[in-house]
């Protein structure tokens, strides 16, 4: 009994390693990051972030009850299209 048990166990626990390994996949791909985030990690002023939204310009975003929030994927596909408008020079 005592080595079926074991067996269980084991099997249970790496049922729990596959799940969290494909939750934290998951949440890598939809990633939720703050303005304050967002403004950090671009380096762009958090004002300046707050214009934007007002405006309808820069990077997607979102609020869930009060706060703000960016999808990663929108802020790169956001630089990425930036970098395509604006890149100049440079082998083609």
């Amino acid at each position: 009994m005592v080595d079926g048990g074991t067996a269980l166990a084991e099997g249970a626990i790496a049922v729990a390693r596959r799940a969290l390994v494909n939750r934290k996949e998951r949440t890598m791909e939809d990633e939720r990051l703050t303005i304050n985030e967002v403004a950090v990690a671009y380096k762009i002023p958090l004002a300046t972030l707050r214009y934007w939204r007002a405006r309808g310009e820069g990077p997607r975003s979102f609020r869930l009850g009060r706060r703000v929030f960016y999808r990663k994927q929108d802020c790169e596909a956001w630089v990425d299209a930036a970098y395509a408008r604006q890149s100049v020079g440079g082998v083609a």
